[in-house]
């Protein structure tokens, strides 16, 4: 187990939660609900950077955490290639830059980069040192659809272990969680298991394509199977409920 609590509150009122949480290896959690219902908030707690009336089990040291936060700043007036050897101490090799999912973008100016193409680059800079758990707050933000997706896919091909995404998109957490942690108003609502949460409402999945038509599977594993490029899932009925917590199914 890496992250136990049953309640966290603090004394600015950003977080009253009275729900009980497991973060085990193994667990890729997405952490959804309306701007400003507290998702932050909850990370900044779980990291120690805000106080709490209450204790949270972390088994995990500080440099065991990876952290991805929602605004990235990069110096502007180097290269990619000149930005990496700055971090690292080096210039990648052959082999560590064809694995890298950046070699397109290394002699490029940071400052030409385009938001998506800036999201690759912190996103390899956050993942390049093994972590027992990554967090990724609103990987996305900003992006458009086309740029999302090739950014949650970069974030698959690197098959992480264990991590928690905040995000807003409710195909992005299905693409790439196993958990979904609702949150409304500094509270958790719900967290579980996706597919227990769907069967629990009975729920089917559907696969949308690109002209919108979808395909609807009776698991999420078909659906994930079934699934073309450029296509995403969602569940059946659970769109409603989550669009209520400010979770956009598009």
């Amino acid at each position: 187990m890496y992250i136990e609590f049953n309640r966290i509150s603090t004394k600015q009122k950003y977080l009253d939660v009275d729900y009980h949480v497991t973060i085990e290896p193994g667990d890729k959690v997405a952490i959804m609900g309306l701007n400003g219902c507290g998702k932050s908030s909850l990370i900044n707690a779980l990291l120690g950077a805000i106080k709490t009336d209450n204790d949270i089990i972390c088994n995990l040291k500080d440099h065991e955490i990876g952290l991805l936060p929602q605004k990235v700043h990069l110096l502007g007036k180097l290269s990619v290639k000149q930005y990496i050897e700055l971090v690292n101490g080096a210039p990648l090799t052959n082999k560590e830059l064809e694995s890298s999912g950046i070699k397109h973008l290394y002699n490029r100016p940071i400052k030409v980069l385009s938001g998506g193409e800036a999201q690759y680059l912190a996103l390899y800079l956050t993942t390049k040192i093994k972590r027992k758990l990554y967090i990724f707050d609103e990987l996305t933000s900003g992006l458009d659809a086309s740029k999302r997706n090739h950014v949650i896919n970069n974030l698959i091909n690197k098959n992480i272990d264990t991590f928690m995404l905040v995000t807003h998109y409710c195909e992005e957490a299905i693409k790439t969680c196993n958990k979904l942690l609702l949150m409304d108003n500094g509270n958790i609502i719900c967290y579980d298991d996706i597919d227990n949460l769907i069967s629990k409402l009975s729920l089917d999945y559907k696969v949308i394509g690109q002209d919108h038509k979808c395909r609807y599977y009776s698991n999420l594993e078909e659906a994930k199977i079934n699934l073309k490029e450029n296509e995403f899932i969602q569940p059946g009925n659970l769109q409603d409920v989550l669009n209520h917590y400010g979770v956009v199914c598009e």
